[in-house]
């Protein structure tokens, strides 16, 4: 009878699957500057785990004040290892080598409580200027963005 009830308690658990976090998952992180790689960002004086936004000119042609972070040991290889690891509306960075083909350190967000298509979207839904928000598209995960104007 208990290993019968384990198996099914264990099921039950797999396909609910990881939790969507409340409040708000960008509070704690302020960005140290806006650099055009994470080379340079290290040279001015980041380090390892500190988040910054892109410049307009960045080397990886990503949209500017994208939030990326120096990288750390911990990264995941595409949105949903990182949904799979941390749950929903947190944030994570993507590994070197992932899946997405983002630069290393890109930080993304699953299940966002909100997402704007730009800046003046942002400012509508309320995102003061300097504030991060979810950078709305149709794949699984979201880029994070600065809103600049």
């Amino acid at each position: 009878m208990r290993i019968g009830l384990g198996i099914g308690l264990n099921r039950f658990r797999k396909a609910v699957g990881p939790v969507i976090a409340e409040g708000d998952p960008f509070e704690s992180i302020t960005p140290v500057g806006q650099y055009d790689s994470v080379e340079s960002a290290e040279t001015d004086g980041a380090s390892s785990g500190d988040y910054f936004t892109t410049t307009s000119d960045n080397v990886y042609g990503l949209p500017e004040s994208v939030l990326m972070r120096v990288p750390t040991f911990t990264s995941y290889s595409s949105a949903t290892a990182g949904y799979n690891a941390v749950g929903g509306n947190v944030v994570f960075e993507l590994s070197q080598s992932n899946a997405n083909g983002y630069p290393f350190g890109t930080s993304m967000i699953t299940y966002p409580a909100a997402a704007y298509n730009n800046d003046a979207e942002a400012a509508i839904g309320g995102v003061q200027v300097n504030d991060l928000y979810a950078l709305n598209d149709f794949n699984f995960g979201k880029l994070i963005k600065q809103r600049i104007a």
